[in-house]
């Protein structure tokens, strides 16, 4: 049986819809500074709430779907 996308693989939880940069650069292994780059080139989806910055997960998936053709 495979574990769902959405769901971290040890536990039951779901993953969120957005994470903050410095939870995108952990979990992707990228710089915050190559984040804000890929932001500012279009590559990678912001949602500003407040003074948050915000990175859909979706976006994140895409981006990484997308790998070496950035």
């Amino acid at each position: 049986m495979t574990t769902p996308k959405h769901i971290y693989p040890d536990t039951a939880v779901p993953l969120p819809i957005a994470v903050r940069i410095s939870e995108a650069s952990r979990l992707t292994g990228l710089g915050k500074t190559k984040l804000y780059a890929l932001i500012a080139s279009g590559d990678l989806t912001k949602v500003k709430i407040g003074g948050a910055t915000l990175i859909p997960m979706k976006s994140l998936e895409a981006l990484l779907e997308q790998g070496s053709r950035l």
